[in-house]
């Protein structure tokens, strides 16, 4: 017999957003800098940093936790 496998669900709090939306607002975000005229090296970079952001904890819809 095969063993059960167990999945845990990991805990999120209350009121905070997904990955997928985290990301999502990302691309928004980058498509909007990108329509109003800044340059790639710019839109790449914000980017960049507001993925390490995400990827460290950050919870980019509340300022306090930056």
């Amino acid at each position: 017999m095969a063993p059960a496998e167990s999945k845990e669900k990991v805990a999120t709090r209350e009121g905070t957003a997904d990955a997928a939306t985290v990301y999502g607002e990302i691309t928004e975000f980058l498509w909007w800098r990108k329509k109003q005229g800044y340059k790639e090296a710019t839109i790449v970079g914000r980017g960049s940093r507001l993925r390490r952001l995400v990827k460290l904890g950050a919870d980019l819809f509340n300022p306090e936790s930056i």
